[in-house]
């Protein structure tokens, strides 16, 4: 699956279902790459204070290893055992995999939509939002879910920040690179701001 199109990975490897609580509601995502829910709900569960998530990486031996189990048929991770890994193995692999993604998570022809809201500085926040939402909800559907399953674990992140030193900005400056990126951008300090703010924003 690393290095694929996501909707093969998805049709190869996928969670049909995944679902959380939060206040008495359930909030269910799918379709998502089994790599992308299982790494998720073990960071959920066991990394959220842990200072430095997401930032610092796990060993290159034990990711290379888990890099193998999501990779290998016929569950390609599912049923993972988390014995002998740390959540910093996992949230190296989840961003390999990421990063290994042809395009960001954000189409390439959506790109400026995106970014075009936050660059308007007479627009309103909740007409920011109001644009954002339906740019998000036009997105095709493993994009959709991918995206909003990622920006909800970094907002969970993001509320504990205080314990694992990680808020919103950090957050984005790891994962805007696998979210919303241009080649032509590639090498620009001051593009990678602007997009990196607007990932802040969604998050």
């Amino acid at each position: 699956i690393f290095g694929q199109p996501l909707d093969a990975a998805v049709e190869r490897s996928s969670t049909r279902v995944i679902s959380r609580s939060q206040s008495g509601a359930k909030i269910i995502y799918g379709p998502l790459p089994v790599l992308v829910a299982v790494c998720g709900t073990y960071l959920r569960e066991n990394g959220i204070n842990t200072q430095g998530i997401f930032r610092l990486s796990g060993s290159a031996k034990r990711v290379r290893q888990l890099q193998q189990v999501f990779a290998s048929p016929p569950d390609f991770g599912a049923k993972i055992s988390w014995q002998g890994y740390t959540v910093h193995d996992a949230s190296s692999i989840l961003r390999r995999y990421l990063n290994s993604l042809p395009e960001p998570i954000v189409p390439l022809d959506e790109y400026d939509n995106f970014r075009a809201p936050n660059s308007t500085a007479t627009m309103r926040k909740k007409d920011i939002i109001s644009v954002v939402q339906q740019l998000i909800f036009h997105l095709p559907v493993t994009n959709r879910q991918l995206l909003l399953y990622i920006l909800d674990l970094l907002e969970q992140f993001s509320r504990h920040s205080k314990k694992n030193l990680m808020p919103a900005a950090n957050l984005a400056a790891v994962f805007q690179p696998c979210i919303l990126l241009h080649p032509q951008h590639d090498q620009s300090p001051e593009q990678y701001r602007i997009s990196q703010d607007c990932l802040v924003f969604m998050i």
